[in-house]
């Protein structure tokens, strides 16, 4: 079950404070970026945190959504999403190649495609793997996965551009176990649903531990904290370990061309002591609950978009001061935004837990705030769905709908509207 974090009024801001880990993962990923392919394994630990017996599991494939026409995505979109159209010769696919128990029980026979949501025969955005023993309440369960993503072109928040690559939904991901009466639900079951074409995106919380091996001269970027980087003269070769507790995705990027900017979000500097006495008296709780934390703020841009860095920097920091002081404190230590370059459209404007895209233009006058708008609205995203942790499949509303409005407050707040 997801944790929630309680609004104990509309005046009070979240306790945004890390959740015990439901769905943990340890990956390790290698980028073919000729052929724009992802070999992975992937150890995933998931506690059942239910009252109920659990027989299966159920994982998405999301990537599969782009392997034919025939997926419920294409069916239902046409190909087309936020007027971005799919290359008739960018398919892409994940394949499940092995998993197994801790104890050497193969399951990889027993993996199915199923469609919960329309009974589509063509469509593997899903699949269900029945347990030998089911897994009693309480338990947890340790699965061992290899597995193959054919990145597609750009599309729909994931894929490549010439030697660009965006891996967003790129690996099996375990759905969430929903007992009755949870979230309404009239029965015990898997919350799984099929990637559809206004679809988002449900998971437990987990710790995420990511190795990525890419080409030495590609510039990376990633959900959570960049803890060791290894190189292999012979191989030609980077590794880079990522770790970020308590979150419920993991995403990444990388691109030869892309320009590393760091800057520090400094609590101290950017918010002055009347603004949290203000924040502390709005919200009736004393000011040290109100203090922000210091984050790493990390900016990979194009280098046409080299200008505009301290725009996205500026706009990143309105938004941590903002969302903090109103709805508490962002719990994270890095933020990371990226610029996709020219042609790759459609990886723009998309927030994975600690690394959103951004969407900016060759030439972007400063008095034009897109660049700022979408900067900060992505940022919104770690409360407005992360933080709460709501459904954004099932209930936009928690999500899109409080981001929106939080959007265009700290925009005229800050850039005085638009």
């Amino acid at each position: 079950m997801r944790h929630w974090l309680i609004l104990i009024s509309a005046s009070l801001p979240l306790c945004a404070q890390l959740a015990r880990p439901i769905a943990s993962y340890d990956i390790r990923a290698t980028l073919d970026a000729d052929k724009h392919v992802i070999s992975g394994e992937q150890t995933l630990d998931w506690v059942n945190d239910s009252p109920d017996t659990v027989p299966t599991l159920q994982f998405h494939l999301y990537m599969n959504a782009f392997r034919n026409s025939r997926s419920t995505f294409f069916r239902e979109s046409g190909g087309q999403l936020r007027g971005d159209r799919a290359a008739e010769d960018g398919w892409g696919w994940i394949q499940v190649e092995s998993m197994k128990l801790e104890d050497g029980t193969d399951l990889t026979a027993r993996i199915q495609c199923i469609a919960p949501d329309d009974g589509n025969r063509d469509d593997c955005t899903v699949i269900e793997v029945p347990l030998p023993e089911p897994v009693k309440p309480g338990a947890a369960l340790r699965v061992r996965m290899k597995f193959t993503t054919q990145l597609p072109k750009v599309f729909a928040r994931t894929g490549y551009s010439g030697d660009f690559h965006l891996a967003g939904q790129w690996f099996p991901k375990i759905g969430v176990w929903e007992t009755k009466g949870f979230r309404r639900a009239e029965k015990s079951g898997w919350n799984c649903h099929q990637f559809h074409a206004n679809s988002e995106f449900y998971a437990n919380f987990g710790d995420y531990r990511v190795e990525l091996t890419v080409p030495s001269r590609f510039v990376v970027g990633a959900t959570g904290e960049l803890v060791r980087r290894t190189e292999d003269a012979k191989r030609g070769t980077s590794t880079y370990v990522f770790v970020q507790p308590s979150v419920t995705d993991f995403a990444w990027t990388a691109q030869p061309g892309f320009l590393r900017f760091e800057r520090m979000f400094e609590a101290a500097k950017q918010t002055t002591q009347e603004e949290l006495a203000a924040a502390a008296r709005l919200h009736g709780i004393g000011i040290e609950d109100v203090r922000l934390s210091d984050v790493k703020m990390i900016a990979l841009i194009q280098p046409e978009h080299a200008e505009q860095t301290e725009r996205h920097f500026h706009a990143l920091a309105a938004a941590l001061k903002h969302f903090g002081l109103w709805y508490g404190r962002y719990p994270y230590r890095t933020i990371t935004v990226a610029d996709p370059p020219y042609g790759a459209g459609g990886a723009g404007g998309m927030e994975y837990p600690t690394f959103i895209t951004a969407g900016t233009s060759y030439k972007a006058p400063a008095d034009v705030l897109m660049l700022e708008i979408v900067t900060v609205h992505e940022f919104g995203h770690q409360f407005w769905m992360q933080l709460v942790a709501s459904n954004e499949f099932e209930e936009s509303w928690l999500d899109e709908g409080f981001n929106t409005y939080s959007t265009g407050k700290i925009v005229d707040r800050v850039y005085g509207g638009t």
